[in-house]
């Protein structure tokens, strides 16, 4: 299970800086909680928030002791998206969980839906530039 959540630009915004510019730059509830929000966003034929996620090949690299096992994981190149497509599940994720947080599942959709709104708030932005972004996620 991921531990945190990001979201990374492609470029920066002059001006922006999406880790310092939210509440909880890790989104740690969002993290917790993509099982329930993916499960949310297929049974709506909404596109699935880890659809849009792709590791750095060269982050995991570090990450991993043994040589012959990088080998193994054999990780695609990142991937970029264009961001309308996560802020349009989001949107729709947000009036969801807010009218029926307890069908979804969510033990904790306040903080839920304060990264969302977060995201939001970022994808936003990087529409407005022009900008592709890509989720993460650190696991522990």
């Amino acid at each position: 299970m991921a531990k945190t959540w990001y979201v990374r630009l492609k470029r920066q915004i002059r001006g922006y800086d999406p880790d310092e510019a939210v509440a909880k730059p890790h989104h740690p509830n969002v993290a917790k909680s993509m099982k329930r929000l993916d499960t949310l966003a297929t049974l709506q034929g909404w596109a699935p928030l880890s659809s849009f996620l792709s590791e750095d090949p060269d982050v995991a690299m570090d990450l991993v002791d043994d040589e012959d096992e990088w080998e193994e994981l054999d990780l695609p190149p990142v991937k970029w998206f264009p961001a309308d497509g996560a802020l349009n599940t989001i949107e729709k994720m947000i009036p969801a969980i807010t009218e029926l947080p307890m069908r979804v599942g969510l033990h904790d959709a306040k903080h839920v839906l304060a990264e969302l709104a977060d995201l939001r708030e970022t994808l936003s932005r990087a529409i407005a530039k022009k900008i592709p972004f890509r989720f993460y996620a650190e696991f522990g």
